[in-house]
C-alpha cells in the first residue's frame, strides 16, 4: 500500500510505502522539503539517504549536494562549492555545465565536468564530457 501525504497546495510531503516480505512487515519513507519559495530544498530516500538542492536567481537548480544531514534548507546554503553538484545556465537559463565534487564519501566515483552547447535555434548540440584517469 502506498499512501502519500500532501502540503496546502498539493506537493507531497512523504511518501510512505508498506509491504509484506516472506511475512515480515516493511515501511519505507521518502521525505520532501520544500523552502519558502515552495522549491524543493531537501529530499531524503532511504535508498541514497538526504539531498539538499539550491536555486539561483531565475529559479533553476543551481547545486545539489548528496549525503548531507543538514536540519533546515536555510542551514544547506552554506556548502562550498567543493561539496556540492554545481549548475550552469546560459542567459536563455539552458543549462551549459555541471561540475562535480572531488572524490570523497559521498562522491566516491571521480566525475569529469559536463558542457552543453545549444544550436541557435535553441536545441541541444552538443554534450561533452572529458575522459578522466582514475587511479
Amino acid at each position: 500500500m502506498t499512501e502519500i501525504e500532501r502540503d496546502v497546495l498539493g506537493k507531497p510531503k512523504r511518501i510512505s510505502r508498506q509491504t509484506s516480505i516472506a511475512g515480515v512487515a516493511a515501511m519505507v519513507d521518502r521525505v520532501y522539503t520544500y523552502d519558502d519559495q515552495q522549491r524543493l530544498c531537501k529530499r531524503f530516500e532511504p535508498e541514497t539517504g538526504l539531498i539538499v538542492y539550491g536555486y539561483e536567481s531565475a529559479d533553476d537548480l543551481e547545486w545539489s549536494a548528496h549525503g548531507r544531514n543538514r536540519a533546515s534548507c536555510e542551514s544547506s546554503r552554506q556548502l562550498a562549492l567543493t561539496e556540492r553538484v554545481n549548475r550552469a545556465y546560459d542567459q536563455r537559463n539552458r543549462l551549459t555545465g555541471i561540475t562535480y565534487p572531488a572524490r570523497t564519501a559521498q562522491y566516491p566515483i571521480a566525475t569529469a565536468p559536463t558542457n552543453f552547447s545549444y544550436w541557435p535555434d535553441g536545441t541541444l548540440k552538443t554534450i561533452s564530457t572529458p575522459v578522466i584517469k582514475l587511479g
